[in-house]
C-alpha cells in the first residue's frame, strides 16, 4: 500500500478535491492511493466518510467520480463537460439527505464506525450543529445478522460507497460552484499530477517536496553541461 502524501493545499476544505489527488499519473507512470481495500478503508476514515472494516475497495463507483471530478476541475466552471457533470449529479442524487440536529457527545447520525454502529463524537459542552446525513430507515450502513449476516454486510457496504460517493460528489458540487474553483492548478512537477488551490500567483508546486525536486533535477541537468 502506497504512503499517503502530505495534503495540497485545498484538500483540506474539500474531500472532492482529495478524493482527485488519490490518483498520481507522472513520468514514472500512475500511483494509486485507493486501490486496495486497506488504503480505502484508511483514506475514507480519515476523511470521515462511511467504511467498514471488512469493505471492499470501492470500485467504479468511486473511480469513476474521481475522474469526473478531476475532468470538471481541469475544465474549469464555465467549461464543464457534461458528461461529467451527469456522474456527478447521479452520484449525489443517489443518496438523499436530510437536514440533522447533532448535539456534541451525542451519538452523530452521519458516522457510522466499522460495525455499523453510530459514533460518538465531541465536546459535550459545545454546541448542537446542523448536518446533512443519509436518509435511510435505520443506521447507514447497518449490518444483519443470522443466516443472511453476509448478504446484508454485502449490502451494508454498497451503501456505504453510495453514501461516501454521495458526500464526495456534493463536496465537488460546492466546490465548482464555489470561486475557489477558478484557482485549482495541476503541479507543474513532470512527475506529480496532483491539483492544488492557487493561494498567491507565483506558486506552481502542490507542494515544496515537488519544488525541491525539480530543481535539485535542474541543477543536476546543469552540472552535467
Amino acid at each position: 500500500m502506497a504512503t499517503f502524501p502530505p495534503p495540497a493545499p485545498g484538500e483540506s476544505d474539500s474531500i472532492a478535491l482529495a478524493l482527485v489527488n488519490t490518483l498520481v499519473v507522472g513520468a514514472r507512470g500512475a500511483v494509486d492511493f485507493v486501490a486496495d481495500a486497506a488504503a480505502w478503508r484508511e483514506w475514507a476514515t480519515e476523511h470521515a466518510l462511511p467504511v467498514g472494516d471488512s469493505d471492499p475497495a470501492p470500485g467504479p463507483r468511486i473511480t469513476d467520480l474521481r475522474a469526473a471530478v478531476r475532468a470538471a476541475l481541469e475544465a474549469g466552471p464555465s467549461r464543464l463537460p457534461q458528461e461529467a457533470v451527469r456522474r456527478i449529479n447521479d452520484a449525489a442524487a443517489r443518496v438523499p439527505v436530510v437536514p440533522a440536529l447533532v448535539v456534541a457527545g451525542v451519538a452523530d447520525p452521519a458516522l457510522v464506525d466499522g460495525h455499523g454502529h453510530r459514533t460518538r463524537h465531541g465536546d459535550p459542552h459545545a454546541p448542537a450543529i446542523a448536518r446533512l446525513v443519509p436518509h435511510r430507515a435505520g443506521a447507514p450502513g447497518a449490518r444483519g445478522r443470522g443466516a443472511d449476516g453476509r448478504g446484508a454486510d454485502a449490502r451494508g457496504a454498497r451503501a456505504r460507497v453510495d453514501d461516501a460517493a454521495a458526500a464526495l460528489a456534493r463536496d465537488a458540487i460546492a466546490l465548482l460552484a464555489s470561486p475557489a474553483a477558478l484557482r485549482v492548478r495541476e503541479c507543474a512537477a513532470p512527475d506529480c499530477s496532483r491539483l492544488f488551490r492557487q493561494d498567491h500567483a507565483r506558486r506552481i508546486w502542490c507542494s515544496t517536496a515537488c519544488g525541491d525536486r525539480v530543481r535539485v533535477a535542474r541543477h543536476a541537468a546543469r552540472s552535467r553541461g
